[in-house]
């Protein structure tokens, strides 16, 4: 993303506004221009003045979205579909609700990655106050007081200046290493770079799992209200999904939809290819038959939403017993880095 793309809270907020001034019968080149003098976001007013410009001289909406560079590439090309369908005003509406999803997920998500960078950020100045101040006031008090170390009790001040440097070090690095994961998972990032950061994180990859099916099915929702059909719709869906794991899945679901020889049960072959549970596998086939496919979609997609957010949230619960157990480890060996010369003073005794 550039310095002047819009993120998805931003996106939501321009889509949500045009979608209904289209509703009520507002001209899309009057309903911009409206957006520009009431808007106090500088990248959205920036992106209605370009839009309004192009639109004055006869471009389409959907070329004027585009001709901003502003805008995301699936927000632009689900607008020409609209646009091309009749459906703009929808569209928008539809575009507003995925994009206001996904700006929710990354701030789950950035809000979890806080938790630790605070945990390792404490411990790191606690062990650089330990092992800069306090133990060398002790090695001086235990000097000034024994008149000097013998070998033994020095081996013991030598391993407590160790084991708290060790400490610390250790701490930094995971301080850079936490600090570094929530830059990258800002929520003005593209989903998919985060995505790619976590499914390298063991214990996350459920979570960023979750995260994926619920964009698919965010996009699939957005995709079947304006019209298109169902194995375009699909497609279209599956080429905004870049984890690996379930674009796999999802590309084995694109190619039985475009084979005769194989059904186009949708629900049956997103259940077979365990991207849904068969209960809401069957809402999804009785949807299809009933004309209802729309409505039952997005309830199902509102189920996968919420589904991702309670992962995201049996993570956070994963990460801080975690995190608990690395803090009071570090301070018994902190403790311990303290204790260990007065072990020796007393050996020395």
């Amino acid at each position: 993303m550039t310095a002047h793309t819009l993120n998805g809270a931003q996106v939501s907020t321009f889509c949500g506004n045009i979608a209904m001034m289209l509703s009520a019968g507002i001209p899309s080149e009057e309903a911009i221009s409206l957006l520009e003098d009431t808007v106090d976001d500088s990248l959205i007013h920036e992106a209605c003045t370009c839009m309004y410009r192009k639109l004055t001289q006869g471009t389409p909406f959907a070329e004027a979205m585009e001709a901003t560079d502003q805008f995301p590439r699936f927000a632009v090309e689900m607008t020409h579909m609209g646009e091309r369908s009749g459906h703009l005003d929808t569209t928008m509406a539809s575009l507003s609700r995925y994009y206001d999803e996904e700006h929710h997920l990354l701030m789950r998500l950035h809000s979890t990655i806080r938790y630790p960078v605070i945990i390792f950020a404490i411990i790191s100045v606690l062990l650089l106050f330990i092992v800069s101040v306090i133990l060398p006031i002790f090695a001086r008090a235990y000097q000034t007081i024994t008149g000097g170390l013998a070998s033994g009790p020095q081996m013991f001040a030598t391993g407590s200046f160790a084991i708290g440097w060790i400490a610390f070090v250790i701490s930094i690095l995971c301080l850079i290493g936490t600090t570094i994961v929530a830059v990258m998972s800002s929520p003005n990032r593209s989903f998919s770079s985060i995505e790619r950061i976590f499914s390298h994180v063991p214990f996350a990859r459920e979570s960023v799992y979750s995260m994926a099916v619920c964009r698919f099915m965010s996009a699939f929702s957005s995709l079947i209200t304006i019209g298109e059909p169902i194995d375009r719709t699909i497609a279209q869906a599956t080429e905004l999904v870049h984890y690996a794991p379930l674009r796999k899945r999802l590309n084995t679901v694109v190619a039985h939809m475009q084979d005769p020889a194989h059904t186009n049960d949708i629900g049956k072959l997103l259940a077979d290819n365990g991207i849904c549970d068969p209960m809401h596998a069957r809402m999804l086939t009785t949807g299809s038959k009933t004309g209802q496919l729309d409505e039952v979609v997005s309830y199902v997609n509102t189920v996968f939403f919420d589904a991702a957010l309670t992962r995201m949230d049996t993570t956070i619960d994963t990460v801080k017993p975690l995190l608990a157990i690395f803090l009071t480890v570090t301070i018994g060996i902190t403790l311990l880095s303290i204790m260990l010369p007065l072990i020796g003073i007393l050996g020395s005794i």
